[in-house]
């Protein structure tokens, strides 16, 4: 820990394998806005591809809907064939999709966990999302998490009902690589370098609240 007041939390880990550093840093913009502040720096003198990653695990519940820019309109399967998606890179309209029966499939909405299966997509490449939010049903309770597609131009998202957790799980996983694997992201040249000597710094930010979804609630600069 490096700093801690009533109004940030800075946190920081040096890199053992590799040489780096970094740095967290959470603030509170507004009451009901979390921003996570990150800062990377290449202690070394060679170039490093990296994949930073957020990992949440929201308790979505049951019904709950994903809502993904207008402009996700299709995801790509990352798990391995035996998980039920085909296999890895198989391409799925986004939000309704068909299975292998050719039954139409709400990509966009959790399961309950008695359905004892998981997914992991990620939006193409190209795509570039800049948010991502999830709303519980029929609540309306929503979190919205922002970033800087500039800086972390990635998006996954795993879908848990039951088949790891006991309850039903979503979670929105802006990253710097596509997809999960740092050697296959560097094989795709998707994937986030940071010079030798140099400094990368991006934002996360979660916002709270219920009712209407904001079309896009920007993030921190």
């Amino acid at each position: 820990m490096e700093q801690a007041d009533e109004d940030r939390l800075t946190l920081s880990v040096a890199g053992r394998a590799l040489p780096y550093r970094l740095t967290r840093t959470l603030t509170c913009r507004t009451p009901d806005t979390l921003d996570l502040h990150y800062r990377l720096t290449n202690l070394g003198q060679d170039a490093m591809p990296y994949i930073w990653a957020a990992h949440p695990l929201f308790a979505c519940g049951a019904a709950a809907e994903i809502v993904l820019p207008p402009e996700v309109r299709a995801v790509c399967n990352t798990l391995p064939a035996s998980w039920g998606w085909g296999e890895p890179e198989s391409e799925f309209d986004w939000p309704v999709a068909r299975d292998a029966e050719g039954r139409a499939v709400r990509l966009d909405r959790v399961g309950a966990p008695t359905l004892q299966r998981g997914r992991k997509f990620f939006a193409p490449p190209a795509t570039r999302p800049n948010w991502a939010a999830l709303v519980r049903r029929p609540a309306g309770d929503w979190l919205h998490l922002a970033w800087d597609a500039a800086l972390v131009p990635y998006l996954g998202l795993w879908v848990d009902e039951g088949v790891l957790s006991q309850e039903s799980i979503a979670a929105p996983e802006p990253t710097t690589g596509f997809y999960d694997s740092l050697a296959v992201a560097w094989a795709k040249q998707e994937v986030t370098v940071v010079e030798a000597g140099a400094t990368q710094a991006w934002t996360l930010s979660v916002r709270l609240g219920a009712g209407d979804l904001p079309a896009a609630p920007p993030a921190a600069t």
